[in-house]
């Protein structure tokens, strides 16, 4: 399965006609809820988090163990079909980059392609956190 990261404006661009991705799912993460959100329908699975960019473990807005558990959850899910896992957030920089290292590393894959790239700039709190999850050592 190849994963890749894009902002918000990105997805909504790929969204924008009626084309419907039978081999894509998408994980999408937004600071607050959005109502009646379009994007879902164009993709056979589909997971909406809302948490913000923070890395202070104790805020209340910050990624919870739930939310990534219901990452690992949702990979593990995924049919043999789905050929591209999308993961986006608002800008495409810091959160779902970390949330594409992490799931490239939990699936056996080099995730230093996101940590070396210099248009990223992943949310260390958000990888260890869904790391943790998939039963990974975080450290």
């Amino acid at each position: 399965m190849k994963i890749e990261i894009c902002s918000r404006p990105m997805l909504k661009q790929i969204v924008s006609s009626d084309i419907i991705f039978p081999d894509e799912a998408l994980i999408e993460i937004v600071s607050y809820e959005l109502i009646d959100d379009p994007v879902f329908n164009h993709f056979s699975a589909c997971l909406k988090l809302v948490f913000s960019d923070i890395e202070m473990p104790n805020h209340p807005d910050a990624m919870s163990e739930l939310q990534a558990k219901q990452i690992v959850d949702f990979v593990h899910s995924l049919d043999s079909n789905i050929e591209n896992l999308i993961v986006s957030c608002e800008a495409g920089m810091s959160r779902s980059p970390a949330v594409a290292a992490a799931i490239l590393y939990a699936l056996g894959e080099d995730d230093m392609r996101i940590w070396n790239n210099s248009a990223y700039s992943p949310n260390t709190y958000v990888y260890r956190k869904v790391l943790k999850a998939f039963g990974l050592d975080a450290s």
